[in-house]
């Protein structure tokens, strides 16, 4: 039992952090200010965020045989933080902002 509540709270700190790191990068600048917003350039956000979200959770699984604790509730649990930190941005007053080009 220990084991799982040890890996539940590694996923969330894993995955949390790298979701906030994620739009640290990608969404601060724009949440931010009034930066002109293509529909290339958000779109080219997104599919940044896919391919990071990816190599999250790629990592836990390769490093799965040299975990100390539960695998699966661990990558879930990194995929739930990485969820819950995907939803710190509000993404819906991005995309009234998108100008098309």
């Amino acid at each position: 039992m220990e084991s799982y509540l040890i890996g539940i709270v590694a996923g969330l700190a894993f995955g949390g952090g790298a979701g906030v790191l994620k739009y640290l990068v990608l969404w601060r600048k724009i949440a931010k200010t009034d930066v002109e917003l293509t529909t290339g350039g958000l779109y080219t956000r997104f599919g940044v965020s896919y391919v990071t979200n990816f190599i999250v959770l790629l990592v836990v699984f390769l490093l799965r045989k040299s975990l100390p604790f539960d695998f699966f509730t661990t990558i879930l649990a990194t995929a739930i933080g990485l969820s819950l930190a995907g939803k710190l941005v509000p993404l819906a007053s991005l995309a009234s902002r998108v100008k098309e080009k």
